[in-house]
């Protein structure tokens, strides 16, 4: 039987936090416009640091485009390696403001929310696809209490609660520095931007479906 064409919607971020660049949208663009089609569809979205604004536009695509999967990712800057999400928590707390100057001081994301939701994403090939790759990767059991948390509980409470598109499975993955962007910061880890790209590009290997 040959493999069903699939469609895959992936986001990255805005710089913040007085970087220049962002490697998750940056290792992204690289790869859709080096991406197969035969492989699929990829649709690669940029979104701005904002807990309001982030998953808003990600839902609004979600409509348009009715993607099989939603990988979102991220910077975490102080990660190892490649580090898909196992869970999102309902709490947004953080000291740095987001990208339209507001600053998380601790609540809830979803008043009458579940208090944690899990990936739907086959995290745990994912991680090893990316070590055959010989690129550091791990499960992570947290996604923080920033925006990066608040887009992954957002998108899966949203497929959650709209049945039409229950089929469609979305997580999160956070990705280190930039090696450039450790100039400054020494002793943090970091990963090329050839290693996240390729790591990246494992974890969509395991999408295919038959």
């Amino acid at each position: 039987m040959e493999k069903q064409t699939i469609n895959i919607l992936a986001t990255g971020f805005m710089p913040f936090n007085n970087e220049t660049i962002n490697p998750s949208y940056e290792a992204l663009k690289r790869l859709s416009q080096n991406w197969d089609p035969n492989k699929g569809k990829l649709t690669v979205i940029e979104l701005p640091v904002s807990y309001e604004k982030a998953p808003r536009i990600l839902i609004e695509h979600i409509q348009k485009l009715r993607p099989d999967y939603v990988i979102c990712v991220g910077q975490a800057g102080s990660r190892q390696g490649i580090t898909p999400e196992k869970i999102a928590v309902n709490w947004k707390e953080a000291t740095i403001k987001d990208s339209e100057g507001y600053t998380a001081a601790g609540e809830k994301i979803r008043a009458d929310g579940e208090d944690g939701l899990f990936t739907t994403l086959p995290i745990k090939e994912m991680v090893q696809k990316i070590k055959k790759r010989k690129i550091p990767a791990s499960v992570s059991y947290s996604a923080g209490t920033y925006v990066c948390n608040t887009l992954m509980y957002c998108v899966l409470d949203w497929i959650r609660q709209n049945k039409e598109f229950s089929n469609i499975q979305a997580g999160f993955i956070h990705v280190p520095y930039l090696t450039e962007q450790i100039l400054d910061k020494p002793g943090l880890p970091s990963l090329s931007l050839e290693q996240i790209i390729q790591g990246l590009e494992a974890t969509f290997e395991v999408l295919n479906r038959q």
